[in-house]
């Protein structure tokens, strides 16, 4: 009798755990994954989709980031388009970026970055964001991005413009938000099979497998 009950409050407990687990991955799917939450500034950052790139081998194309482009023979890539027609006080420009670039609005330098400026342990090993300040009148002015050298991947992403705060905490949502609603589900679930674990222990005097369990175990 006593084993029936164990068996009933385990299956009971499994069961709960399966719930809290969807309920946390509905929950953050809904409100991140979803783009439904006003967490996700859509309308205060303009993303930079349609670009001209000048191949040096074959002259200028139209292309659409993220895009990646023949990169043999080559180690200039310059990528033209416009920013937009509003552009706020405090604006920013980002985009991914591992190797030497200089970009340009408006006709001038704005930002020029050699790999030689990356930190010392580690160096450029992976793209990371540039975020670049840019002034509220270089609003509809042309961007130039120009990537330099034969080690650049051919891959050009999205730009992204807007407010720095904007930018930044869109970018974070974008970016992680899969990998924050599953950190969540496993927190969630992680804290309920531990406290299931402990009541099997002190209550019924079971061993805590549940706990080993929750550690990785």
């Amino acid at each position: 009798m006593k084993k029936n009950r164990t068996e009933y409050i385990e299956k009971f407990l499994y069961f709960f755990v399966s719930i809290q687990f969807l309920a946390a991955i509905i929950y953050a799917g809904y409100f991140i994954v979803s783009q439904k939450a006003t967490l996700i500034p859509h309308d205060k950052v303009s993303v930079l989709s349609d670009w001209t790139y000048s191949d040096q081998l074959t002259g200028p194309e139209a292309v659409t980031t993220p895009v990646k482009v023949e990169t043999g023979d080559r180690d200039t890539f310059i990528f033209d388009s416009r920013l937009p027609d509003e552009v706020p006080d405090g604006a920013v420009i980002a985009f991914l970026n591992r190797v030497d670039v200089r970009v340009e609005v408006g006709g001038r330098v704005i930002k020029e970055w050699t790999t030689d400026e990356a930190p010392i342990v580690g160096g450029p090993a992976k793209n990371s964001y540039f975020i670049i300040p840019i002034k509220e009148s270089d609003a509809g002015s042309d961007i130039r991005i120009t990537f330099l050298g034969d080690d650049f991947s051919g891959k050009m992403f999205d730009v992204f413009v807007g407010e720095r705060y904007e930018v930044v905490r869109y970018l974070e949502i974008k970016s992680g938000a899969i990998q924050f609603a599953l950190s969540f589900a496993l927190l969630v679930c992680s804290f309920v099979i531990v406290v299931a674990g402990l009541i099997q222990k002190l209550v019924y005097k079971q061993r805590m497998k549940l706990i080993f369990m929750a550690a990785g175990i």
